[in-house]
């Protein structure tokens, strides 16, 4: 349960900066902007199925 709770704050983490980065790269920088995307998508993703598995195995 332990290591779920650190993997989720890192995709949590990773869904912030990721997400900051795209929303402040300037758009002729396509790369980056879809880099950091795909990044921040795949943290949110993560971030949510591992709070719900979290939550549900707690029972809160």
């Amino acid at each position: 349960m332990k290591s779920a709770a650190i993997l989720c704050t890192l995709a949590w983490s990773a869904f912030w900066v990721f997400g900051g980065i795209a929303l402040l790269t300037p758009p002729d920088e396509t790369v980056t902007l879809l880099t950091a995307t795909i990044v921040s998508a795949a943290g949110l993703v993560a971030g949510v199925v591992l709070y719900v598995g979290i939550s549900r195995a707690g029972g809160a």
